[in-house]
């Protein structure tokens, strides 16, 4: 009864509203339902509700770091003394002599491959958002950073081996 009074005056029918809790009652984890403007998806302990995901936008970034206004990535320079590795992982710090121009945020693909700090070899991008447990729309939404051919940074995620800032990095 509660989820029909949630996802109704959204614009799910009660049909759909069946599907949904048999979705969950048979643990289709990932299934997801849209209605309008609004998607739910099963996720392993919660219906996740979200607006209906907009394509991730691509952009070029040159040696003068500028990004498009609507860009959804921000870039600046800064030296080491600047870093605050406790921001988590939604900011990356990258030493930009690691990095070749221009660089480009895109949404990620299937078959894309980083090696993240610390693994010792290449990795699955879809399989590090497996690994973090990362909900479907969020998948959707989650971009990479790559500097000629190689992803440097998954975003809010991980950073590539050899691409993270250190002490002696370039700013």
């Amino acid at each position: 009864l509660l989820v029909h009074q949630w996802l109704r005056p959204l614009g799910f029918h009660p049909d759909q509203i069946d599907r949904v809790l048999d979705a969950v009652e048979a643990g289709h984890v990932g299934a997801t339902f849209f209605a309008g403007d609004h998607q739910v998806t099963v996720d392993r302990t919660a219906l996740l509700l979200n607006a209906t995901a907009a394509t991730l936008l691509s952009c070029s970034i040159g040696e003068d770091l500028v990004v498009p206004v609507d860009a959804p990535i921000t870039v600046q320079r800064c030296g080491w003394d600047a870093v605050d590795l406790r921001e988590g992982p939604g900011v990356a710090w990258l030493d930009e002599g690691a990095l070749r121009y221009p660089l480009l945020f895109r949404p990620w693909q299937a078959g894309d491959r980083m090696r993240p700090i610390g693994l010792g070899g290449t990795k699955l991008v879809s399989d590090i958002l497996i690994d973090a447990k990362a909900p479907g729309p969020e998948k959707a939404r989650t971009g990479v950073l790559v500097s000629g051919d190689r992803i440097v940074w998954l975003a809010g995620h991980r950073v590539a081996e050899g691409a993270q800032a250190r002490p002696d990095s370039a700013s």
